[in-house]
Formats: structure tokens, sequence, C-alpha cells
């Protein structure tokens, strides 16, 4: 979207809640925002018109963008709590959202024998689960969790799926490597800071 556009909606966004603009935090959003898909920036800012009552906070309004590609269907804004939510409920013995001892995916796992449970092609996980699940173990191991073990891991599970959405060529090699959290962590932390 180029400039004018841009600032043409951020001032509709302005006028809607009552706000002025001042040319340094258009400078700021259209940092922020512009390079965003024009399809998405028209619903965001549509959005933003409908649902709020003051003018948003950048951190606001990326909330808001992540909402619009998450109705869109975008695969890049799932939340890593998202995700971390959805391979425990598949590996975990205890589902503290639904109450139940979860014994079908564990007891295929247990089954199937090995450490790379995870590699069996009926398994049903992700590629960026059987990364994730790698840095753990594997899914076997990952199945003997309690409840416990499951609350313990649960912030390591989702600072792993942060780390490889932030990187997809470190996702990829640690799809293909099984590497430890820490070296996750570690070379996610390097990739930040140089």
């Amino acid at each position: 979207m180029n400039q004018t556009t841009f600032k043409g909606h951020l001032f509709l966004l302005a006028e809607s809640t009552n706000k002025d603009v001042s040319p340094a935090l258009a400078a700021l959003w259209f940092d922020k925002f512009g390079a965003l898909p024009d399809e998405l920036l028209f619903a965001a800012f549509g959005q933003a018109i409908d649902t709020c009552k003051f003018f948003p906070s950048v951190a606001e309004f990326n909330a808001i963008v992540t909402l619009v590609r998450r109705a869109t269907g975008d695969p890049d804004a799932t939340r890593p709590e998202d995700e971390a939510a959805a391979l425990l409920r598949k590996v975990a013995r205890y589902n503290p959202d639904l109450g139940i001892v979860n014994d079908g995916t564990r007891g295929l796992l247990l089954a199937r024998g090995g450490d790379r449970g995870e590699d069996w092609d009926g398994s049903g996980f992700t590629a960026r689960e059987r990364a994730v699940l790698r840095l753990f173990g594997g899914a076997v191991r990952a199945a003997a969790w309690d409840d416990k073990d499951v609350q313990f891991n649960r912030p390591r599970v989702i600072e792993a799926f942060a780390a490889l959405a932030v990187d997809d060529h470190l996702a990829a090699r640690v799809a293909a490597g099984g590497r430890s959290v820490a070296d996750l962590q570690a070379e996610a932390a390097k990739r930040r800071l140089g």
C-alpha cells in the first residue's frame, strides 16, 4: 500500500475515534504496518473502525491484524500458545481442558514402540509439532508425561514454537536433526541479537 492511501485510512480511523494524528505518528504507523498486504490492511482498518472506541495503540492494532490473519486462515497467524495447547492435547496423558485421560493417541504412540513415534505416518503430527517433539525426546517420551510434567514443560513447548515461528530455516534444521531446547533457544537468541 502506498503511503498516501495508508495515511488516508489512518486518518479515517483517527477521525472515527476523535484523535488528531501527528506526522510523526503517521510515519511510525506506516513504518510498522506499511509493508503488509493491501487486503489485510483494508480489513484491519475496517475492523479497528468498527470495534475501537479510542485510537488503538500499535500493540492493539497488531492484535487486530493478527485476528484478521486468523480469520482469513493465514497459517502464519497461529500463536505459539495455541500450537503448544494442540500438541499437548494430542500427547499428554492428562488433558486439563477436557478433564480426561487421553489414552487414544498415547496408546497408539506407546504401542508403536521406539523413541520416534512422531515419525509414524499415521501419527497426525504437523511438521512443526514433530520438530518440537524431537526437542523433548520424541512423542513416546512426551506421551508418558503426567499432569505435573505437562505443567512444567508447557512454557518450554511454547518457547520452542515461538522460536520456530521466528526462524523457518531453524525449524527445518531442527526437524531434520532433532536438537535440544537449549540449542534452539541459544540459536534464536543469537539471531535476535546479531
